[in-house]
């Protein structure tokens, strides 16, 4: 049997499943024998594969193991990236001189953890690299001079288990005075990208306790998304920030607090890398917490087809996007699916200050779409998505690709591919809901749609109609007027 690349095979699976819906459709009284035709062919025509495995994760630890051979604690100090190479049990590039950045932690230093499909990996390069860009540690190849140093030279083996992470410590040594060559490497070649810490301090101020530090959840955005999004302790915390994606806007909330919201350009940022930025929030005077999660019969929410353009799918049980293959009775092609969802806001009063507004959305296992998308998917291209906001009316039981309303750019939440199948996706929307309370007129929910245009990628949530109403989707609001 011809060996077709995997989204061949995924367009050849998603026309055979909708073929047999066609069919049963069409000759439901007739005899099953085409049926089973039709499902024979498909079971014989798939590749060979096993389930899909579930994820582990993968971590390096750069810890006095590490460093039993290192060139001294200044050194190990200004480490500010691993990068490394990753290859599978069939050989396949998994990480390609991949640069993960190191960050400080219970002393030792950390990557964050990386999510792979459970089963066996070899580590095929490492090495690390200082805050200017340069290599100053590797891990030596079996056979190369610096090989007998180390007690594990690379290539070194691992393996991922469910639902664990794998804590590799490697062995590396100083490059001082040494060559890539005698650690087994032709090169060192990589990218690295520039990056700058800063500090920053949250105080809360009380009418009955006064000034204290406290905990707050930060959010750092620039033009094109969210780049951190974190707690912060009741101490000083350093933050890390691509120093050539600036500006950057600094976000910190807190229940009960007004929200801190500031522009930063990188230099001003740059000027606290000693001294921390203080910032002091204040206590809501007036306003609430306001928690919406409706169900079939009070929420709104339908899916857009433009495969189907005059469908409409009010009670589709997804909020999802996809860029497509389908094929029906005479029609056959891609095609694009966004979703609209709306809640109702009418009890926040016009003219308040929203402080936090955060979106959860809930993967959706059981959707009709997932045997064929395998989950959240990206087949042939990025299925990063993102959430703008509504500014047409439209109604859940009529609304049609034909018939979708407009939307706006203006404070659009741009969203990265899930980093799993079947992730939840929790998402600030601050922006978004404070637009929709000041301009309630031209206001009409959300559009989640994928970024891209290429088929094959798909995101799916649960909607209001889902049956189980713990995945129906959230959205909790804290405001002050």
């Amino acid at each position: 049997m011809t060996n077709y690349p995997r989204e061949k095979w995924a367009g050849i699976v998603a026309e055979l499943y909708y073929l047999s819906v066609t069919i049963i459709n069409v000759m439901r009284n007739r005899s099953f024998l085409i049926i089973a035709a039709i499902f024979f062919t498909l079971s014989s025509c798939e590749p060979d594969t096993e389930e899909v495995a579930l994820d582990g994760k993968l971590e390096f630890i750069l810890s006095d193991e590490s460093s039993v051979h290192s060139g001294g604690r200044a050194q190990e100090d200004s480490l500010a990236t691993l990068v490394a190479s990753l290859v599978d049990a069939n050989g396949d590039i998994v990480l390609e001189n991949t640069p993960l950045p190191l960050v400080d932690f219970g002393g030792a230093k950390v990557t964050e953890p990386i999510g792979l499909p459970t089963g066996s990996y070899t580590i095929t390069s490492l090495w690390l690299v200082d805050k200017e860009g340069k290599v100053i540690y590797a891990t030596p190849q079996s056979g190369s001079e610096q090989a007998y140093l180390v007690n594990n030279p690379l290539p070194i083996s691992i393996t991922i288990s469910e639902d664990e992470v794998t804590q590799i410590t490697p062995e590396v040594l100083p490059l001082e005075g040494s060559t890539p060559q005698a650690f087994g490497y032709a090169f060192f070649s990589f990218n690295i990208i520039p990056t700058f810490d800063f500090q920053l301090a949250t105080f809360e101020l009380r009418e009955d306790t006064g000034i204290q530090l406290t905990s707050a959840n930060l959010t750092v955005t620039n033009q094109d998304g969210i780049f951190v999004s974190t707690t912060l302790e009741a101490t000083t915390n350093k933050i890390r920030l691509p120093r050539e994606a600036g500006p950057y806007s600094v976000s910190i909330t807190k229940g009960g607090f007004n929200r801190f919201e500031e522009m930063f350009t990188v230099d001003s940022l740059l000027s606290h890398t000693e001294d921390p930025i203080e910032v002091v929030i204040t206590e809501l005077k007036g306003g609430g917490t306001l928690t919406l999660q409706p169900d079939a019969t009070t929420g709104k929410d339908a899916v857009l087809w433009s495969f189907y353009p005059k469908q409409n799918m009010g009670s589709h049980e997804d909020v999802q996007a996809q860029n497509w293959f389908w094929i029906d009775q005479t029609t056959r092609g891609s095609g694009t699916r966004a979703s609209l969802i709306d809640f109702d806001l009418s009890s926040i009063p016009t003219g308040s200050k929203i402080v936090s507004a955060t979106l959860f959305l809930y993967y959706n296992q059981s959707s009709v779409d997932v045997p064929i998308t395998g989950g959240h998917s990206y087949f042939n291209s990025s299925n990063a998505y993102q959430l703008n906001r509504i500014t047409g009316p439209w109604q859940e039981d009529a609304v049609t690709w034909n018939t979708k309303p407009q939307v706006t750019a203006i404070n659009r939440v741009l969203l990265p591919s899930p980093s799993s199948k079947y992730d939840d996706s929790t998402i600030d929307i601050t922006g978004l809901i404070q637009d929709s309370v000041d301009d309630p007129e031209n206001s009409h929910g959300l559009q989640l749609s994928l970024q891209g245009t290429d088929h094959y990628a798909a995101v799916i949530f649960a909607s209001s109609d889902h049956p189980q109403s713990t995945l129906h989707p959230k959205l909790v609001v804290t405001y002050h007027q």
